[in-house]
């Protein structure tokens, strides 16, 4: 007799409509319950079915007693970095409900480190102090990142932990302890051992150097350039407090021709700072001397200077030729040093105007730059460059202007003057005679 005859019949009840198996590791597998009852008067028969990246733990028939239930094991085992979704079926002999489906979802997901800095520069630390630097590292991964090991091949470059686990989309910081015993070169690489399956092993390199003192320059020395008598020339020297904590008082003194224009008295953790030293010399030939500094921790470093004083460059313009409307200049170059261009400054009388510069064949000077055009005063500026720069003395060069009236009349006129004067101060002024002009 059948059992609905008899008011028998199976009931089908799950303990959930759908599961998430939420993030998993590529290749690793994740585990959920499912629990089927029957909470009827007859015997329930059920068929599972289950395709994809899920799998189910019992065979895939079964028959579950009245008020009887059963779990079932289901897991997910992705291959790639992606989302799953499937359904499974649960088919029965339920009339009102002979199929359910339960929704599975999960997805694939790896560790993942970002990219890291190229280099590690650990600078300059005083020797025998421990200088602690800090480095991020981001998980831009799904899942959970296991740093398992760090390695420097150095004992003077130390990971303040070995091991550190950071979770998706999370920042997790390394400290790394750098302790120079001398002044020698300290370089390596910084090795990063993770169970990122892409890059299981990134190294950084690093380079750090010891100092012995706290106060740091790069310069032991400095040779000051060709100086004018009565000229001064400054140089800049960076300074820098190498202690991470404490502040340094600075005191600098300099010895010889060389004059402090500015120097910071206190240099705070880590600052930098500039000292402005000028070189003035009196009289030609060699000086030396020395720049001191000291801070209030009793140590000091001595910078070695050196510098040559020299004449300063004179120029004289001689007597003009003047023919067929063309003066040809020559300009007399003495004492020159590193000269690497003069300036030209006619004063013109109206109506008188400029027309033009040219060089005869074999002078050095190849192309005037003209600076300014001839303004309401009739005053044009010229440059004159020198490429190489000259050095020597009585260093000829023949200029040639060209002047035009702009009168409809003959003049009688004189040029007020020419001058010449190099980029150093050094000048000439060179008056031309009264010229009929036509």
């Amino acid at each position: 007799m059948p059992l609905a005859s008899l008011g028998l019949a199976p009931e089908l009840r799950l303990s959930a409509a759908a599961l998430d198996f939420g993030t998993v590791v590529v290749g690793g597998e994740a585990h959920q319950v499912l629990t089927l009852g029957n909470p009827g008067t007859a015997p329930l028969q059920y068929r599972l079915e289950l395709a994809g990246a899920y799998r189910v733990g019992l065979a895939g028939t079964g028959q579950l007693a009245p008020g009887a239930a059963i779990q079932l094991p289901l897991s997910l085992v992705p291959a790639q970095r992606r989302a799953y979704a499937d359904t499974l079926f649960i088919y029965n002999d339920v009339p009102e409900t002979p199929v359910r489906g339960v929704l599975l979802s999960g997805r694939g997901g790896q560790p993942e480190l970002a990219a890291l800095p190229t280099r590690l520069d650990l600078g300059l630390t005083r020797i025998g102090q421990a200088r602690r630097y800090h480095l991020e590292l981001r998980n831009v991964g799904e899942v959970e990142l296991h740093l398992d090991r760090m390695l420097t091949g150095s004992r003077l470059v130390l990971p303040a932990a070995r091991r550190l686990n950071i979770p998706p989309g999370q920042t997790g910081v390394v400290e790394v302890v750098f302790t120079p015993k001398d002044t020698s070169l300290v370089q390596g690489a910084l090795t990063f051992i993770t169970d990122d399956p892409a890059h299981p092993r990134v190294s950084i390199p690093f380079a750090g150097r010891g100092n012995r003192t706290f106060l740091y320059t790069a310069a032991t020395q400095h040779l000051f350039a060709p100086t004018v008598v009565d000229k001064g020339r400054v140089w800049e020297l960076e300074v820098r407090n190498l202690h991470t904590r404490t502040a340094l008082a600075l005191q600098a003194l300099a010895e010889g021709p060389f004059r402090i224009l500015q120097a910071p008295a206190k240099l705070a953790p880590g600052e930098q700072g500039v000292i402005q030293l000028e070189y003035r010399p009196t009289r030609a030939g060699t000086s030396r001397g020395r720049l001191v500094l000291s801070t209030d921790l009793k140590e000091s470093l001595e910078i070695a200077l050196q510098g040559r004083a020299q004449a300063p460059t004179t120029l004289s313009l001689e007597t003009p030729l003047l023919r067929d409307g063309v003066f040809t200049i020559p300009l007399q170059v003495r004492q020159a040093r590193e000269l690497n261009g003069l300036s030209l400054e006619l004063k013109l009388p109206e109506p008188l105007e400029y027309a033009g510069m040219e060089f005869p064949v074999g002078s050095l000077v190849d192309h005037p730059l003209i600076l300014a055009n001839p303004g309401e005063d009739g005053r044009p500026a010229l440059g004159l460059s020198f490429d190489p720069p000259v050095n020597g003395k009585g260093l000829l060069r023949l200029l040639r202007l060209r002047l035009r009236s702009t009168s409809p009349s003959p003049l009688v006129l004189a040029l007020s003057r020419v001058v010449v004067r190099s980029a150093s101060g050094a000048a000439d002024t060179l008056s031309l005679p009264a010229r009929r002009w036509t």
